[in-house]
């Protein structure tokens, strides 16, 4: 019997583990920082549930040049800011998704909503503003 790989399974499954390992190991809160030219902020809002499946909503916003806690982006009330450092650069699907000398950050209204943020399955559970790439001072 051949099996099958559902590619939105093992594309969650990567997000997630990839999201623990930031939440619960080397994780950095910051207060704010300056977008490059580069970086990306993505809008990941909570998974709605249908019938028969689940979808994430996401959508690009534009670039603000800082961002910082206290302000407000896509109607999230930025009070958290979790950013994690990466050795190497990562791709799944054609998409990079880690840089090698910089930092992924996620946004949200608080440290237990980022932490919190995907669950197990890989379901949304509270909206977040995801930035990549992103370069901090050290």
């Amino acid at each position: 019997m051949k099996k099958t790989i559902d590619f939105f399974s093992v594309f969650t499954a990567i997000l997630t583990s990839l999201f623990l390992s930031v939440a619960y190991g080397g994780e950095i809160y910051v207060d704010g920082f300056i977008t490059s030219n580069d970086t990306k902020v993505d809008y990941i809002g909570k998974t709605s549930f249908g019938f028969f499946t689940s979808t994430p909503m996401k959508k690009e916003l534009s670039r603000p040049q800082i961002i910082r806690k206290g302000q407000t982006i896509n109607g999230i009330k930025i009070n958290a800011i979790l950013c994690t450092y990466h050795d190497s650069d990562s791709f799944y699907g054609g998409i990079q998704f880690m840089w090698k000398g910089r930092y992924s950050c996620m946004a949200g209204r608080s440290k237990t909503q980022l932490i919190t943020a995907i669950d197990s399955n890989g379901n949304k559970m509270h909206d977040y503003l995801a930035i990549v790439p992103v370069s901090l001072k050290k």
